[in-house]
């Protein structure tokens, strides 16, 4: 097994740090991929290159300050390949505790010195969880095969996976209004209007189906008194429905994002409503008010578990005002201002794990200025920083240490 420590992320590893401020995972996986070369170089004795990354799971953030380690093992072999998996763990280094953050299984092949595939040695399972590694490795294989070939572009068939979805649920009812549309336009009508009247049967309330139908309709001049009727009724349906769907919440689905502006889709109609998203769970996820398209006034956003994740203010898609992040246990870690956009006003980070105050200062224009303080455990000053217009000026430690 290799292991593979990375310590102070902030200032060796700039690059993988988020604004919140956290490890940031593509950078965190480029890492995963250069031990699992290691870690499939030393086994099979020859250079080896990635074949596929075939599970990525981002189970706990990183955060800033916490001991890194990377553990990576070979779980499966084939004839020239193996499958290694990469467990990633963060150590606070105040409290000890860890905490599994992130997993990956990439698949590496062998290569000798003229790039020809190589044959890899066997493994020695010695232990029961050696031998589930590897036995889950080899169905996952195989669940990975049957796929490919079930969805296999070129012989894959509508007809033969609809009856896998829920008759009643929207993603089939979507199915059937893009086939049935498909269907209306190369000519097929009889089918065309059998998938959108079943598409209605499910959702009859959706305005884009009865829309498309009634005009579909119109140009094949079916019976003109009756279509202009039903034209009639399908309108003042829409318009009904459109106005309900404003003075209720909304979810993000039937909305689409042009240059930071939400509209409704088929339209230049920038949305005004309030939208809430809920977790699989039933915990509400994301609630806040748009207008104009553009995000304004408060969002909320909340972890799986219920608890307040981050509460930010805009006006008209710009933040301005207070914003605040927290850890999934509920915990307040950072607190920041905002104006026009930029950071600009008192800022704070609190230790997400222990709550003690680790550093405050003040931002102005989204550069860091005045008097910057940073704390030990116990509440005492560490050291202060003075900054002026982005630029540090003064460093308590290096004036002790010159």
């Amino acid at each position: 097994m290799f292991s593979y420590g990375i310590t102070n992320l902030s200032d060796n590893f700039p690059g993988l740090v988020n604004i919140s401020p956290s490890a940031f995972g593509p950078s965190v996986t480029s890492k995963d991929a250069a031990i699992a070369f290691a870690c499939a170089s030393k086994h099979s004795k020859n250079y080896c290159v990635t074949a596929s990354v075939d599970t990525v799971n981002f189970l706990k953030p990183i955060e800033v300050g916490e001991l890194v380690t990377m553990k990576a093992s070979v779980n499966y072999v084939g004839k020239t390949s193996m499958i290694i998996g990469i467990r990633v763990e963060a150590e606070n280094i105040h409290t000890g505790v860890k905490k599994h953050c992130n997993s990956s299984y990439f698949t590496m092949v062998a290569k000798d010195d003229d790039g020809n595939n190589v044959e890899v040695p066997g493994l020695i399972l010695d232990s029961k969880l050696e031998i589930r590694r590897f036995l889950k490795s080899a169905h996952r294989l195989k669940i990975k095969k049957n796929r490919q070939n079930d969805f296999k572009a070129s012989e894959f068939k509508v007809e033969k996976h609809l009856k896998e979805l829920d008759n009643q649920s929207n993603l089939y009812a979507k199915i059937l209004y893009r086939r049935g549309g498909s269907y209306e336009r190369i000519g097929n009508y009889k089918k065309a209007d059998d998938d959108l009247l079943n598409s209605l049967n499910i959702n009859s309330n959706d305005p884009y189906v009865m829309n498309y139908l009634g005009y579909s309709w119109l140009e094949r001049n079916i019976n003109i008194k009756l279509i202009i009727l039903a034209a009639f009724f399908l309108g003042m349906l829409f318009i009904l429905t459109t106005n309900k769907c404003l003075s209720e919440p909304r979810t993000w689905e039937g909305l689409v994002e042009r240059k930071n502006q939400f509209f409704e889709k088929f339209t230049n109609t920038p949305f005004n409503g309030k939208i809430e998203v809920y977790w699989p769970n039933g915990h509400l996820k994301e609630t806040g008010t748009i207008k104009n398209g553009k995000k304004d006034n408060l969002w909320e956003y909340y972890h799986e578990n219920g608890k307040t994740k981050e509460i930010e203010f805009f006006t008209l898609g710009i933040l301005n005002g207070t914003r605040e992040q927290y850890g999934s246990g509920g915990q307040l870690y950072i607190k920041a201002t905002y104006k026009d956009g930029n950071l600009d006003g008192p800022w704070i980070y609190i230790d997400p794990y222990d709550g003690w105050l680790y550093k405050k200062g003040q931002y102005k224009g989204g550069k860091k200025t005045g008097t910057w303080t940073f704390f030990t455990m116990l509440g005492d000053i560490e050291k202060t920083e003075i900054w002026e217009n982005g630029l540090k000026i003064f460093d308590s430690i290096d004036s002790e240490s010159s």
